[in-house]
């Protein structure tokens, strides 16, 4: 699964390599998570679920690396900020940080809408952990 093209110098992510040394296996899942982002059937959204500490992050994060040329808009990584919960506000800022949008400045009540504006008709990943 060697992808030749060449990665755009102008691709926005956030993601870190951190997550990656050392991460070696996973292959029929992360085959599993290319066709379902690429391939003729693919979805807009997947669920990555497990027991904690099983290296469900990692894996997202590999795929993430794996698909720069494929999400050239950009990608983002959302962390639940400590918490077990998404604050809309992490996906917002982050949003503006990694894209350059500037959503904090709109009402609380557009984010949403923001959001969606800034996924539909472009190639971005956004993973929420």
């Amino acid at each position: 699964m060697v992808n030749t093209t060449p990665i755009p110098k102008s691709t926005p992510h956030n993601l870190g390599l951190f997550r990656l040394q050392g991460f070696s296996g996973r292959h029929s899942e992360l085959l599993q998570l290319h066709d379902w982002l690429t391939g003729p059937a693919a979805v807009p959204a997947i669920f990555i679920t497990g027991p904690q500490g099983i290296g469900k992050s990692t894996l997202a994060t590999a795929v993430a690396w794996n698909h720069l040329r494929h999400f050239s808009d950009g990608i983002i990584r959302v962390g639940a900020a400590g918490g077990d919960r998404f604050r809309i506000y992490d996906i917002v800022r982050t949003m503006d940080t990694v894209f350059g949008t500037t959503l904090t400045r709109v009402s609380e009540e557009r984010w949403g809408i923001n959001i969606l504006e800034q996924l539909y008709r472009r190639k971005r990943l956004l993973i929420l952990d």
